[in-house]
């Protein structure tokens, strides 16, 4: 689109050589103004056009890796982080695994995405430790899952 513009940079914000892998910013006019109420979050997201004095001037980071081909095009090769897409929801793993980890009964858990075939995209998976003086279940007492789910009990091995 007239107007836009793909980067691929490396961490100093220096554009790669074509075949080498770096992060996906955005540049134009259709960039948003940053994150609602979260300045900081803005700062990372959204620096200044490296080589720009204007302030106004910025990029954003994607999250993505991408390289440019020697055919001038952007390729994705996938994300820096641990976001994911499920069900058309941009998912952040270690937001769950956060939430997660406050339960009482939990001592360390991880989640993973499996990809599917299907529509849905990723499945998400999660695997728990007790905690030490729990029950074994991430909640105590008698959880056994969420209703229609699938849940994987505790062998009780620690």
């Amino acid at each position: 689109c007239d107007g836009e513009e793909l980067l691929v940079l490396d961490e100093g914000l220096r554009p790669v050589r074509p075949g080498e892998a770096g992060d996906l910013y955005l540049r134009g006019v259709g960039l948003s103004p940053g994150y609602w109420g979260d300045p900081e979050k803005t700062r990372a997201a959204f620096p200044r056009r490296p080589g720009s004095a204007d302030p106004g001037d910025r990029i954003y980071k994607t999250g993505d890796v991408a390289k440019v081909g020697d055919d001038g095009l952007v390729y994705f090769l996938g994300r820096a982080d641990a976001q994911v897409k499920s069900r058309g929801y941009r998912i952040e793993l270690g937001e769950i695994e956060t939430a997660l980890n406050a339960l009482p009964g939990v001592g360390e858990c991880a989640v993973v995405a499996v990809p599917t075939d299907g529509f849905e995209g990723a499945v998400l998976c999660c695997a728990y430790v007790p905690a030490p003086e729990s029950d074994g279940s991430p909640l105590g007492g008698s959880w056994t899952g969420f209703p229609g789910t699938p849940t994987a009990r505790s062998t009780g091995a620690r």
